[in-house]
């Protein structure tokens, strides 16, 4: 117990130091002086005084200010200000200085603008010139706060170089333009369409050769070109060529004046440039029907020499080549001069073939409709015995004086010609009917004409009809024949031709035909 109370007491000890010292030093301090009044306010009034000496000329400085032109950066009226070295007013004083620096260098560059009112080259590229120095010299005075100035001025100059091209290369038309004119009036007409030329081809911009001027050029070139190409012409003298070789001269030369206004030129030349188009249009019809002509020729000679298979692929390719022939017909009637010796000519062409192409035709069907032999030789003959049978074979009249009894039958021509074998005699009374050809060379007769009749009229439809009909009776008929006792077998029959007859009828193909033959 006695041992913490003297534990308390020992940590008391500092805090006791403390106490005694705070109370030494506050008895020790010396006492306060009471403060100058009168000094005080004195320097007060002093500081008042020199605040408001410099609102007033702060005051008196925006006055001037107001009165002067600021964006020029012209002189403030002589207050003082901007020359005493007043610490209120030195950044203003400094800045104020390169404002008018800048100022009076854009006044000095405005300046030299007005010498590009003048379209004189040399004084235009001396106006450039100028403008390099002042920016050159422009960018040492104001090197930081004018680069923005300094790059509208580079921009600038590259638009007046550019301007100063232009007026050159315009300089250069209008000379070449009165050098053409020149050349023109002295009826060097060559060198005119070369002048021209140039113009049109190293000048062609929209800033250089308006359209005015372009215009002016083209006619120009035009009317040169009338008397340069129609000089060539003359010489090689048109109607002494092949007509190929003709147009292309024509054409050649009608390209030249293209586009050109006929107006423009005189009389003489105008009347010159329609007659040469007249020319060629006529030129050009004889071209044409020539090539069709021979491309006729080769499309014949194809239907002709190779034609297809099918009858319906050979109408239509018939028909094609009509319709080619009729083109170049058409062709020749509204050229310009369809009466003239030429064209007469090339329609009688026309016409052969045409009528070639009806010859194909009808070749085609003297093979697609066949022609049609009995296997029987003409010697051979047929009878109709009483019982219906039929007896064909070579026969040798058996007479008993002057009447004819009978008949001996021989199998063979050769047998018959020369007998091997005795054979019997068929008396005349077991005839139903007397000797006459074989009904089957009899059918073919008939077919014969059906066929004949038809290649006659390829154009009729009733003819086709009437073969097909024709055909079929004769095949009804030959048929009830061979079914008869002792008839021959034969081969004859008419399907390949009631089969033509039937595709050639069907509506595309009988079409066809009507067009072939019209």
């Amino acid at each position: 117990m006695k041992r913490t109370l003297f534990i308390l007491l020992l940590a008391l000890c500092p805090l006791m130091f403390l106490t005694f010292s705070a109370f030494y030093d506050f008895w020790t301090v010396p006492p306060r002086r009471v403060p100058d009044d009168q000094r005080l306010l004195a320097e007060v009034f002093r500081s008042n005084e020199e605040t408001r000496q410099r609102s007033s000329r702060a005051e008196e400085f925006t006055k001037e200010l107001a009165r002067s032109d600021l964006f020029l950066g012209t002189s403030i009226p002589s207050t003082g200000f901007m020359k005493q070295n007043d610490p209120d007013f030195r950044s203003f004083n400094v800045t104020w200085k390169k404002w008018g620096e800048n100022a009076e260098a854009i006044q000095e560059y405005l300046g030299l603008l007005f010498q590009f009112k003048s379209k004189n080259i040399p004084q235009l590229r001396r106006g450039v010139e100028s403008v390099r120095k002042f920016r050159e010299r422009y960018a040492q005075i104001v090197p930081e706060a004018g680069k923005g100035f300094l790059r509208i001025m580079e921009k600038l100059e590259e638009d007046l170089d550019a301007r100063v091209l232009l007026a050159e290369k315009i300089q250069q038309v209008t000379e070449l333009i009165a050098e053409a004119r020149n050349a023109f009036d002295a009826k060097q007409y060559q060198l005119c369409r070369d002048k021209c030329n140039k113009v049109l081809t190293d000048y062609d911009t929209e800033e250089v050769l308006n359209t005015r001027v372009k215009t002016t050029v083209l006619m120009l070139k035009a009317r040169s070109e009338v008397y340069v190409d129609t000089d060539i012409l003359s010489e090689i003298k048109l109607e002494n060529l092949d007509p190929k070789k003709r147009l292309e001269k024509l054409e050649a030369f009608l390209k030249t004046v293209e586009g050109a206004d006929l107006e423009s030129l005189e009389e003489s030349e105008r009347q010159m440039v329609l007659d040469f188009q007249e020319a060629a249009r006529i030129t050009r019809a004889e071209v044409m029907a020539e090539r069709e002509e021979k491309r006729i020729l080769k499309m014949l000679a194809k239907l002709r020499n190779e034609p297809p298979s099918a009858i319906p692929e050979r109408l239509t390719a018939a028909v094609k080549t009509l319709e080619v022939i009729q083109s170049v017909e058409k062709m020749i009637k509204n050229s310009p001069e369809p009466e003239s010796v030429k064209s007469l000519e090339n329609l009688k062409v026309l016409r052969q073939n045409r009528e070639m192409l009806h010859r194909t035709v009808r070749l085609w069907f003297t093979k697609l409709v066949p022609e049609i032999k009995s296997s029987l030789d003409d010697t051979i003959q047929e009878v109709t015995l009483k019982d219906g049978s039929i007896l064909c074979g070579y026969f040798s009249e058996v007479k008993e004086g002057a009447k004819t009894v009978g008949y001996k039958c021989y199998s063979t021509l050769k047998e018959f010609q020369n007998p091997t074998v005795s054979v019997g005699t068929y008396p005349v009374e077991d005839f139903q009917l007397p000797l006459t050809v074989p009904y089957e060379k009899i059918i073919v007769e008939e077919y014969v004409r059906l066929r004949g009749n038809l290649l006659e009229r390829l154009h009729s439809r009733g003819a086709w009809v009437d073969f097909q009909n024709g055909c079929q009776r004769l095949g009804v008929r030959l048929k009830e024949h061979q079914k008869k006792e002792g008839v021959r077998k034969t081969k004859v029959h008419f399907r390949n031709s009631i089969n033509t007859a039937r595709v050639v009828l069907e509506t595309e193909n009988w079409r066809n035909m009507e067009k072939i033959f019209q």
